[in-house]
């Protein structure tokens, strides 16, 4: 009875050695885990600044066509290190207008005003002949783009 008393406590405490081990081993290894989270973190945030850094150093070129109420077109060819249409169009001094809750709301391009509340006029955006589904803050531009800015009268 003794002799299987003694074993029985030898497994439990053999069993609680290896349980103890297995958690210390587990943690330990969350901690390293972590710490790679973390560093590869870091690590893609110096990448991705690198990145910009670089894109700001690297000009590209995009085409924009202006039409006016008057029918005739003007093209401007843009060499910026912008990312998106407004920054390249505010870099010529193309655009003038006003920000909204949507962006900015375009008003004056090429110095010509288009004024919605006096005849339903307003500034068509496009790219390669389609309609642009976000506004000049969020469309980012490529070498080789071709925008056209349109008046239109509603």
């Amino acid at each position: 009875m003794k002799k299987t008393n003694i074993l029985k406590n030898l497994f439990a405490l053999v069993l609680v050695i290896c349980l103890v081990a297995a958690m210390t081993f587990t943690l330990a290894s969350c901690g390293n885990e972590e710490e790679n989270i973390t560093g590869a973190d870091t690590q893609t945030s110096i990448d991705t600044a690198v990145d910009s850094a670089a894109k700001n150093d690297e000009k590209i070129t995009i085409t924009v066509k202006i039409k006016g109420s008057d029918g005739n077109v003007t093209d401007f060819v843009i060499t910026t290190a912008e990312e998106f249409l407004r920054g390249a169009l505010e870099q010529e001094n193309l655009i003038e207008g006003e920000d909204g809750p949507y962006g900015m709301y375009i008003k004056v391009v090429n110095g010509e005003r288009a004024d919605y509340d006096k005849d339903g006029a307003y500034w068509s955006f496009l790219k390669d002949g389609e309609y642009l589904m976000s506004g000049v803050d969020t469309t980012p531009i490529a070498d080789g783009d071709v925008f056209s800015i349109e008046y239109t009268v509603g």
